[in-house]
């Protein structure tokens, strides 16, 4: 399988995100919860373009990495698949009070785009439609 082909069945991925509005008119908190093995990055692409810092995915925890040789990758160990939770994205500072009070619904529409599931809207905006 080519790397091409890799990340893109990474992006078919099942994800999982919970967003928090603390305070109306203000971004949300979005959390994600995503197979380490398989990070959404075309996702995260999208966040990344609406203005989104994202944060680098964590590396695998201890309990990921058994000490076998990976017969793929030539490596004395293998990396298996870990759960990342509560992996969160970052506001931009810059960010107009405008295009703050926009990112919840625009975050949602990039959400559906990408076929993620929506655990919890919870805060002043509840509507997800």
């Amino acid at each position: 399988m080519s790397s091409d082909e890799q990340l893109a069945g990474a992006d078919k991925a099942a994800v999982e995100a919970e967003l928090v509005f603390f305070v109306a008119n203000r971004a949300p908190d979005v959390l994600f919860s995503f197979d380490g093995l398989k990070p959404p990055r075309a996702l995260f692409g999208d966040l990344e373009t609406l203005g989104w810092d994202v944060p680098p995915v964590p590396p695998p925890p201890g309990s990921a990495i058994v000490w076998r040789p990976d017969p793929t990758t030539g490596a004395d160990h293998t990396i298996t698949s870990w759960q990342v939770t509560e992996f969160r994205l970052i506001p931009d500072t810059r960010w107009t009070a405008e295009a703050e009070a926009s990112m919840g619904a625009s975050t949602i529409e990039v959400l559906k785009k990408h076929d993620v599931d929506i655990t919890a809207v919870r805060g002043e905006e509840k509507q997800v439609d």
